[in-house]
């Protein structure tokens, strides 16, 4: 009985206990919401510097392997090329053009593509947080010579329901 006298003294409201653990509780209570609230911030980065990371290697891999292609404007073989993308089922549509702009070869859905290089339009940097699709092109270079563009559309749902759930 004498333990449960103490206890209820500590929170006794005539005391100045009690305003004092309430005062600790809500600060350790703000400071794990704050540090929860930041955590996920970082993470949310974390996820979009991870997604613009694949994208740009799988872009850099078709440009390195289609670089003779888009070169010799050998249409089979920048389509043969393109076909990697069947191990990402996150890209929707791909493309390489040539350095006049010509459409030379496309994978996945074909109305999801510019009809040429000029109407691609500037490269944005970074993904926007939790957008559904994200846009990425880059240049295939050959001797430090431009010959054409990679460009590729992916659907960003998948990425986004893994970083919701984990």
């Amino acid at each position: 009985m004498n333990s449960l006298a103490r206890i209820g003294s500590i929170f006794d409201r005539r005391s100045i206990r009690y305003p004092l653990v309430r005062l600790v509780l809500a600060a350790t209570l703000s400071g794990i919401f704050l540090a929860l609230i930041i955590d996920a911030v970082f993470m949310l980065n974390n996820q979009r510097a991870d997604i613009q990371r694949n994208l740009t290697a799988a872009a850099n891999a078709a440009g390195t392997a289609a670089s003779a292609a888009v070169a010799f404007r050998d249409a089979t073989a920048a389509r043969g090329v393109l076909r990697m993308f069947e191990a990402y089922p996150e890209i929707e549509a791909a493309a390489l053009y040539t350095n006049e702009g010509r459409r030379l070869a496309s994978y996945g859905d074909g109305r999801l593509l510019p009809p040429n290089a000029p109407a691609i339009g500037p490269s944005v940097s970074g993904i926007a947080p939790l957008a559904n699709m994200a846009t990425l092109h880059l240049p295939i270079v050959v001797d430090d010579t431009p010959v054409g563009t990679v460009y590729l559309q992916a659907r960003l749902d998948a990425y986004w329901r893994a970083y919701l759930t984990a």
